[in-house]
């Protein structure tokens, strides 16, 4: 597999000195994490702010029903894998105060976590906008630098940075090991996980349950508490993840489109 070399490795320095004798495999990766947050930066800027705005005032999408229905005393955390910051933005546009953990806190009852990273998650000591890519692996692969050592940028995007990114690689633990960022990140999804009450709503959306995330979903989804309301929206669900909902929790119901999104939520 294209990053298989990271398995061999138990620290940096090993990582480091692996990566110099592998470096088709090692440059493939630091290509990967640049052409990630290149890409995502560039499909968010096409849209630009009064653009949302016009776009949240007209849309009957399901989910802009959920956020404009939102009650500034709901406590909501959203967990995703996604590198974009397209749901900050959204919330931005209804002006919902929130937080992003590991950064600091504003005091909100919206919590939004990202284990996987986001294109606005930059190095505090990177200063560089340079348009290169830098191929010395221990750059982005970290496993000393805390979540305290990384500031975010909302809306301000240079050309390239040494991203803090997760890219799909089968596991993230195989990339950034334990104290690293991603596992803080990691740590706190499974603890919102767990303060999840029985009378709490629970949905998935999103979701492929493919092999390269699945044992993340699966150590939120085991720390939910399986009274708890759950609705998975696909419209084309995987089988294995349905017979897992179906198995965990006694109240699961499966939707296939957001349209009712916010019916589900405040019915």
């Amino acid at each position: 597999m294209l990053f298989d070399f990271t398995t061999k490795v138990d620290n940096k320095d090993k990582l480091i000195s692996y990566a110099k004798e592998h470096s088709v495999h090692s440059g493939a990766y630091c290509e990967l994490i640049v052409y990630l947050k290149s890409l995502f930066t560039h499909y968010n800027d096409l849209i630009s702010k009064a653009q949302l705005n016009a776009f949240v005032k007209k849309t009957d999408w399901g989910w802009c029903s959920f956020f404009n229905n939102i009650d500034p005393n709901d406590k909501i955390t959203f967990i995703t894998y996604n590198y974009d910051i397209w749901l900050e933005r959204l919330l931005d546009a209804y002006k919902l105060n929130y937080n992003v953990c590991g950064f600091k806190d504003r005091g909100a009852n919206i919590n939004i976590v990202k284990p996987h990273g986001s294109i606005d998650f930059i190095p505090m000591n990177i200063r560089s906008t340079s348009t290169g890519i830098d191929y010395n692996i221990g750059h982005y692969v970290d496993n000393s630098t805390p979540i305290k050592k990384i500031k975010r940028y909302p809306r301000k995007f240079p050309e390239f940075c040494r991203s803090t990114l997760i890219p799909p690689a089968g596991d993230s633990t195989r990339v950034h090991p334990s104290q690293s960022w991603s596992d803080v990140l990691r740590n706190k999804a499974r603890s919102s996980a767990s303060d999840i009450s029985a009378n709490d709503e629970v949905v998935i959306c999103g979701i492929s349950y493919w092999y390269v995330d699945r044992k993340e979903i699966d150590e939120i989804l085991i720390n939910i508490d399986p009274k708890v309301n759950i609705t998975l929206i696909n419209p084309n669900p995987s089988s294995e993840m349905n017979a897992i909902l179906c198995s965990f929790f006694e109240k699961y119901v499966l939707q296939t489109t957001s349209e009712r999104i916010g019916d589900i939520i405040y019915a």
